[in-house]
C-alpha cells in the first residue's frame, strides 16, 4: 500500500498525519504534497486529503486494456 497527503498550506499538519499514518498502517511509501493554487483557490486554506494504492498484483494479468 502506498499514501499521499495533499495539503493547502498547513504543511505541519500534514506532516504530523503523515507520521500518524505510517505508524498505523506501515505503507511502502507516504508522499506529502502541497495542492495545485486551482484546487486550493475551491477548497480554501487548511483543506486537505488522504489518498491511497493498493497493490494486488492485477496489474500483471494477461487480457487487460491497454
Amino acid at each position: 500500500m502506498r499514501l499521499g497527503v495533499a495539503h493547502a498550506d498547513i504543511p505541519e499538519f500534514a506532516e504530523q498525519l503523515r507520521a500518524e499514518l505510517v505508524a498505523r498502517y506501515r505503507p511502502k511509501q507516504c508522499l506529502v504534497s502541497p495542492i495545485t493554487p486551482v484546487i486550493a483557490a475551491h477548497a480554501g486554506v487548511g483543506a486537505w486529503g488522504v489518498f491511497y494504492q493498493i497493490e494486488d498484483g492485477t496489474n500483471g494479468r494477461a487480457g487487460r486494456y491497454e
